[in-house]
């Protein structure tokens, strides 16, 4: 799955960018405090469960925030993508995902191929008696249990039984979050302490162990005892969260429901201890050793990472925040035909986006791939050049 428009809406220094085009290599390049760290991590709200903090609302003026930040993707289908028909958009070729946060309170939304009756599109958090009017009008006699009527909703569903429309449906993140790339943060001062590097390389081992690739579908899947395990999980992770709705009505009689956003990843469960290193002397931290000591080992964990990912050849995003700061010339030319070379191998599943300041880092970068963020006044408010760059000085 290919990330290809990003819209953002009152993230920070960001009013609005609409359908930002993003390649399978972006670079964003700007001055210091244009936004450029910003959409790196708007693109980490978007692609995982974090959320956006106060101080992410855009400040309107000296008393006022915006009220609420918007994020949207338009991701391409790829061959090898498992995402259901009734997750991707109506002709089958795009995943759209919204999310939408308020101080409050934050949705998740997907465009795709849904019902007429929208109120099926959310029947998993409808009121009982809405449930149960729901599946009375297909003919089926409602349950009891609430996990059991999502369970007859489904089987209604796959047998075709409810009218389909094109429409924009709510949808739990937890419920996707598996569809989308694995997302990857390497900052400029990651070199300092590596752990995180071996952390997230080590994960994805793990994780296309977990979710082995097809080898004639090409499609990921959990393994079939993985995912028995995660629906008793979630069985049972349900039925404790229905007890607190429960409970709490003893004391707000009103209370009509309690929600719970829960997320079984098993990859949580994985840890990478400390990294030490052994040149005779015994096994000493790196963060002992010297700074240029640190940066060659950080260099060859990226080679090291690099070729693991080709390996595993799984779907990753993975964002560079200025990691030329703390490298020499030759050092920034080594990493950045690392990061074109992981992008441009045969079958490779990775995107990347590259934000710097540096032209030096990227003067081989594709002129079709630099997305240059310009100051536009002095609330540092950014824009985007969206034209082919005819003018841009750095050509």
């Amino acid at each position: 799955m290919l990330l290809k428009k990003l819209t953002v809406h009152n993230f920070r220094c960001h009013e609005s960018i609409t359908d930002l085009p993003i390649q399978k290599l972006t670079v964003f390049i700007g001055e210091n405090d244009s936004g450029k760290t910003a959409l790196l991590d708007v693109l980490s709200i978007l692609l995982t469960s974090k959320a956006p903090v106060l101080s992410d609302y855009r400040q309107l003026d000296l008393d006022k925030k915006a009220d609420e930040i918007i994020i949207s993707g338009r991701f391409e289908i790829e061959e090898y993508d498992s995402v259901p028909l009734d997750l991707c958009s109506p002709d089958g070729t795009e995943f759209i995902l919204t999310k939408s946060f308020q101080e409050k309170t934050s949705s998740c939304d997907i465009e795709c191929f849904g019902y007429e009756d929208e109120r099926f599109n959310s029947f998993e958090t409808q009121k009982a008696d809405v449930q149960k009017e729901l599946l009375k009008g297909l003919d089926i006699a409602s349950a009891k249990n609430a996990i059991e009527r999502v369970l007859q909703f489904n089987k209604a569903a796959e047998s075709n039984l409810i009218a389909r429309a094109e429409c924009r449906k709510p949808i739990n993140f937890s419920q996707i979050s598996g569809y989308l790339p694995r997302f990857e943060y390497i900052s400029s001062s990651e070199y300092k302490q590596p752990d995180s590097l071996i952390q997230r390389t080590l994960q994805g081992v793990t994780d296309s162990f977990m979710r082995p690739i097809d080898p004639e579908t090409q499609k990921s899947e959990l393994l079939p005892a993985l995912v028995d395990l995660k629906n008793c999980l979630q069985s049972a992770l349900n039925e404790k969260i229905n007890e607190i709705t429960e409970i709490l009505k003893r004391f707000y009689p009103n209370l009509q429901s309690v929600q719970v956003n829960s997320n079984i990843d098993f990859l949580k469960s994985f840890t990478a201890a400390s990294l030490m290193l052994d040149f005779g002397d015994g096994p000493q931290l790196l963060n002992t050793f010297g700074e240029g000591t640190k940066k060659k080992v950080w260099m060859c964990l990226l080679d090291w990472e690099k070729q693991v990912q080709q390996e595993e050849n799984s779907s990753v995003f993975r964002v560079y925040d200025e990691p030329d700061v703390n490298l020499n010339y030759s050092a920034e030319r080594k990493l950045f035909l690392g990061i074109i070379e992981s992008i441009n191998k045969v079958g490779s599943r990775i995107q990347s986006i590259v934000s710097t300041h540096s032209v030096t880092l990227i003067d081989r970068a594709p002129i079709e791939a630099i997305r240059l963020i310009k100051v536009k006044d002095e609330k540092s408010a950014s824009q985007f050049c969206k034209t082919h760059f005819e003018n841009c000085p750095l050509r």
